[in-house]
């Protein structure tokens, strides 16, 4: 039981510390910039390799909200005859 309590004041002293106020900050800006990169490979590696896009389409449509899916099949689509 002592344990958990050093556990609690520990994790209570982390949570307070001033760097927490501006963590999540930083944390949300790389995520921002990081999905782009990830949505462009992810759309050449579609154009480039023999994947049936028309079922890779179907699943972006289903596992990802609607806006990043509308980027995604308009890259695909501009892509498609390049190929």
């Amino acid at each position: 039981m002592n344990n958990i309590k050093i556990k609690i004041k520990k994790l209570f002293s982390i949570i307070s510390s001033p760097s927490m106020t501006y963590l999540p900050g930083n944390i949300a800006f790389f995520l921002i910039l990081s999905i782009f990169p990830i949505l462009t490979l992810i759309g050449v590696l579609t154009t480039r390799l023999a994947i049936n896009i028309e079922s890779f389409e179907n699943i972006i449509n289903t596992a990802l909200p609607n806006n990043v899916a509308g980027v995604l099949d308009s890259f695909i689509e501009a892509n498609k005859f390049n190929s």
